[in-house]
């Protein structure tokens, strides 16, 4: 059963982007593949197969990154050009992936250069999904964690849809995580200790965790990549975090 419904799933991932926007029938064929795609991932989120800048990767059906890209080609794309750069000028560029998700990230950043990643997921599930596609790479290294400005044991859960886990912070569950701040995963992978890029994509966590380390920050000059949402980075600021003085 669980094959049937892989291959099932598979089937409507590529008709759906095999088919364009343009066109009557084209437009009612989406509409109806895509509500067959809502229907099996309301019951079961099966892994499909897909080729990213030529890499192929897994990633669940319910992952909105590439109907995405199917309407904007280039989403996403930028972080790699802007690394193939980088690498020019620094031969022993390192760069850490913060919030690697499924590492579609890697398969962007390879389709333009070669360079030693860290990738940093601390959701179990999609750090699964992450490990199995790293095996196609090389010189890419998976820590489980989730990052912050502090090490701590917080409480709250998942808000987990479209391919993205927010993190809500909540004192009144029993769900405990453990975080982990930068500088303390780096004391591990000492490969990465002098990195020259990174990439945050925490869903509102990205200004917390840099300005708690503004010293690595400030020694390593690398350049900062990371994802800026007004909404979480609000209700983190109000409720949750005291923003320190700089």
């Amino acid at each position: 059963m669980k094959n049937i419904t892989t291959k099932m799933a598979q089937v409507i991932f590529d008709a759906i982007l095999d088919t364009p926007y343009d066109g009557l029938n084209n437009k009612i064929r989406n509409r109806v593949l895509m509500l067959f795609r809502q229907m099996l991932t309301h019951f079961i989120d099966p892994l499909v197969i897909y080729t990213l800048d030529g890499s192929r990767i897994m990633l669940p059906l319910s992952h909105d990154l590439p109907f995405i890209r199917k309407k904007f080609p280039y989403y996403s794309s930028n972080v790699a050009r802007i690394a193939k750069h980088i690498a020019r000028k620094y031969n022993a560029l390192s760069f850490v992936d913060i919030g690697a998700n499924v590492g579609d990230t890697v398969a962007i950043l390879r389709n333009l250069a070669h360079f030693p990643i860290l990738c940093v997921e601390g959701n179990a599930y999609f750090s699964d999904i992450l490990q199995k596609n790293l095996a196609h790479f090389t010189d890419v290294f998976l820590e489980t964690s989730f990052v912050s400005d502090q090490e701590n044991t917080i409480r709250g859960e998942f808000d987990s849809q479209g391919g993205t886990a927010h993190f809500i912070e909540n004192c009144s569950t029993n769900k405990k995580i453990f975080v982990k701040t930068l500088s303390s995963i780096l004391e591990k992978h000492s490969t990465f200790k002098n990195f020259k890029m990174i990439k945050i994509d925490t869903d509102g966590y990205d200004c917390r965790i840099l300005s708690s380390e503004l010293t690595l920050i400030s020694r390593l000059r690398p350049v900062i990549f990371f994802e800026y949402d007004p909404y979480y980075f609000e209700a983190l600021w109000y409720f949750v975090w005291s923003p320190p003085h700089i």
